[in-house]
């Protein structure tokens, strides 16, 4: 696979941002909604392209972090390896815990497809972190390139980290914002 740093950088970039764009369009005009017969549907369909892109995401950080020439020297060694593995365990409780507490229609975007969750999630996970899906998925990839002593994974975990706290900054007070709005028709 010939692809540049930064053209990858670029595309595993835009996937929040993606989701993110997609989901305030649906918000706002109810088009996935419609076309895909019903809010339910919808989020499946957003759920699906999430999901494809995370895979292209992953597979292309994956492929390029094992044939990376570049090693870093200073991440060969047993020690950093372990923590790596730490990191990527405790990642992967992190996003399959949130996954798990906000259900599938809470995890893909459901409320801005008008599907609201009662409350506010503040469980473990989230009294750790209040986005732990995020934070977890980028200690994933950060443990995954230390694993491997990969400056390439390393410039990559960046790259997606940069992006999801770019997503955070967008998507938090637009949800907020949904939730008010909620609040405010049901009194």
């Amino acid at each position: 696979m010939d692809l540049t740093l930064p053209l990858v950088c670029g595309f595993v970039m835009t996937n929040p941002i993606f989701w993110n764009a997609v989901s305030r369009v649906e918000y706002r005009t109810r088009l996935i909604s419609r076309l895909a017969g019903g809010q339910k549907n919808g989020v499946v369909i957003l759920a699906t392209l999430i999901l494809v892109l995370n895979g292209l995401r992953t597979n292309i950080f994956h492929s390029l972090v094992e044939t990376d020439d570049t090693p870093l020297q200073l991440l060969s060694n047993p020690v950093v390896v372990l923590i790596g593995q730490a990191m990527v365990a405790i990642g992967t409780i992190f996003v399959l815990w949130s996954t798990w507490r906000l259900g599938f229609f809470g995890t893909f975007m459901g409320d801005h497809f008008g599907l609201l969750l009662k409350e506010r999630v503040t469980g473990f996970p989230f009294n750790v972190t209040e986005n732990p899906m995020y934070w977890g998925s980028a200690m994933i990839y950060f443990g995954y390139s230390m694993q491997h002593a990969s400056l390439v994974g390393f410039l990559l975990s960046l790259c997606i980290t940069l992006s999801y706290a770019i997503a955070i900054r967008i998507e938090e007070p637009f949800t907020a914002m949904i939730y008010e709005n909620a609040a405010s028709h049901s009194d």
